[in-house]
């Protein structure tokens, strides 16, 4: 995440809260690479076995928007984030099965390039995305930040 450009807002019982910071007219851009960062992290570590036989599995869920933040506390310090944009993400997170992740519909609108994805649109609107298309990886592609978001996480 911090390699790609993001930031960790919260990270607190398996649960982990990233962001990033983008002006609206850089969002199909960013889009593209948190999705595919996104989905590296599924493919790499989607499924965790424990030594205790449990088995860990991320649940992702990706909207973008606006939001607000408020900073809690004295001794320390929280970040709360708290707007529509964070209830989309937490509702994408909860629709996830294994090794999806799972976006907004307003999200999905930033997706300049979406036949490079293989993904179900569900009911609500909110989009499961499976994998890059393999034809897209072997095809050299032209937009170049695809592949980059890619190098640089693994």
């Amino acid at each position: 995440v911090l390699d790609a450009g993001g930031d960790v807002v919260m990270m607190e019982a398996g649960y982990l809260q990233c962001m990033w910071l983008s002006r609206v007219e850089d969002m199909e851009e960013l889009s593209q690479k948190v999705l595919n960062v996104a989905l590296y992290i599924q493919r790499r570590y989607g499924r965790t076995d424990t030594k205790f036989g449990r088995i860990i599995r991320n649940l992702i869920g990706l909207s973008c928007g606006e939001f607000e933040c408020f900073f809690v506390g004295k001794k320390a310090i929280y970040y709360t984030l708290i707007g529509n944009t964070v209830k989309d993400s937490f509702h994408s997170a909860s629709l996830c099965g294994n090794n999806e992740v799972v976006v907004s519909r307003e999200f999905w609108k930033c997706i300049k390039y979406k036949e490079e994805y293989m993904f179900q649109t569900l009911p609500d609107e909110f989009v499961t995305v499976f994998s890059l298309r393999l034809e897209s990886l072997s095809a050299g592609l032209n937009n170049s930040e695809i592949l980059d978001v890619i190098q640089i996480v693994k």
